[in-house]
């Protein structure tokens, strides 16, 4: 998420994978969480015991920390980390619940929720842009009709404001004529996200899809509300049966179960790419060319994890790990080292070795939280009604 330019989602999203099943998002009606009390002191370490650690993060870092190269550098650095998935925009409420050392959301907005505005206690780790991800034959149907634009880079574009053109027509994917239409479209046109209630990637493709339908406009308002509704409602309504985290659509997709167009972070693809097993015959990367940059901001929650985001951001080895799981450092400094291990792999040119806005790429800013909350439950509504806690 670019790093000047959002300041609002918050509180909201993601059933915890482990430990939280039950919980919904109720951020729109009971306001914003309260300031969070400063962080009580960490008991020191011995000289010869690790500092133990225990956090929340988002699915999609759970590969990163319970690999055991970031377990063993982590323990030469001193600290013993234990995590717990949730969703970025839920830590909030579940750091209110249990005893945990510190929060890892996957932007900086879920991170200003935890803080509850209290600016200190937090640092930006590393980024990852929104992709949509799909199979070599969808994306080749996609460029055939006009969806998907190949850029100067060799990445793909994909044309969202055009794809949601489509969207508001009522097309089929069996309308679109040119080329050969994979058998896993079918139906109605729309693509993959998570639950936009419960997973912050699923906000994300809400905030983007809302500022298109609202004419290039951030929805601000009950007007706004009211002219992205049609839309947002086409768009979420038709994919039925959502994922609540990023890392679970991921793997659907991989199994093939009927999810071949996917809105997802960048860093699930790319940690493949990393590892040696990124299969181009089976996966292929689009960027959208309206986009948010999601930055990965680590709060603590008590003293003793500055020590763990302060290894995060300076530690060579941990930074190298970092990218190995797909992430971009946030330090500029280290912003070459993502680009660099792309070229030493001579990875496929799908990915970006520098992601930025730029001639064909835009980050507009997302609505405010309270908007965001009405936006996402008109968006799941089965009923036509305005939705409680909306803009009047």
């Amino acid at each position: 998420m670019r790093r000047d330019s959002f300041l609002g989602i918050a509180v909201v999203l993601a059933v915890v994978a482990t430990v939280a099943t039950g919980i919904t998002w109720k951020v729109c009606c009971d306001g914003p969480p309260h300031p969070a009390p400063h962080p009580p002191a960490s008991p020191p370490p011995s000289p010869t015991q690790p500092l133990e650690l225990t956090g929340l993060i988002g699915s999609e870092k759970d590969a990163f920390f319970n690999d055991p190269d970031v377990q063993a550098e982590l323990g030469r650095l001193g600290l013993k980390v234990t995590v717990t998935d949730s969703g970025s925009f839920e830590m909030a409420a579940m750091a209110k619940q249990g005893h945990y050392d510190f929060a890892f959301p996957a932007s900086m907005e879920a991170a200003d929720a935890i803080r509850g505005g209290d600016n200190g206690g937090s640092k930006s780790v590393f980024y990852s842009p929104l992709v949509v991800v799909t199979t070599p034959a969808v994306k080749q149907f996609l460029v055939d009709n006009g969806l998907v634009q190949k850029q100067q880079d060799g990445t793909w574009a994909f044309l969202l404001s055009k794809f949601l053109e489509q969207v508001d027509t009522g097309h089929a994917w069996e309308d679109l004529r040119t080329g050969t239409r994979p058998p896993a479209l079918t139906g109605d046109i729309y693509l993959i996200s998570t639950d936009p209630t419960r997973s912050s990637s699923g906000a994300f493709y809400l905030a983007m899809t809302s500022y298109l339908a609202n004419g290039g406009k951030v929805v601000a308002d009950a007007s706004g509300v009211r002219q992205a509704t049609p839309t947002v409602q086409k768009l979420f309504r038709e994919q039925g049966q959502q994922a609540n985290t990023s890392r679970n659509l991921y793997q659907d997709f991989q199994a093939g179960k009927g999810r071949p167009l996917i809105w997802t972070y960048e860093s699930e693809p790319a940690a493949q790419v990393m590892h040696g097993a990124f299969d181009t015959t089976k996966t292929a990367v689009l960027y959208p060319d309206v986009d948010i940059e999601t930055d990965h901001t680590l709060v603590a929650l008590t003293s003793g994890a500055q020590k763990l985001a302060d290894a995060l951001v300076n530690d060579d080895k941990l930074i190298d790990l970092e990218v190995k799981f797909g992430f971009r450092p946030y330090a500029p400094a280290n912003q070459g080292r993502f680009a660099g291990q792309l070229a030493q792999l001579k990875a496929p040119i799908d990915f970006a070795p520098y992601w930025a806005p730029n001639a064909v790429t835009q980050q507009p800013p997302t609505p405010q939280l309270s908007v965001l909350e009405c936006l996402a439950n008109t968006a799941i509504s089965t009923s036509d009604a305005p939705v409680a806690g909306c803009p009047q």
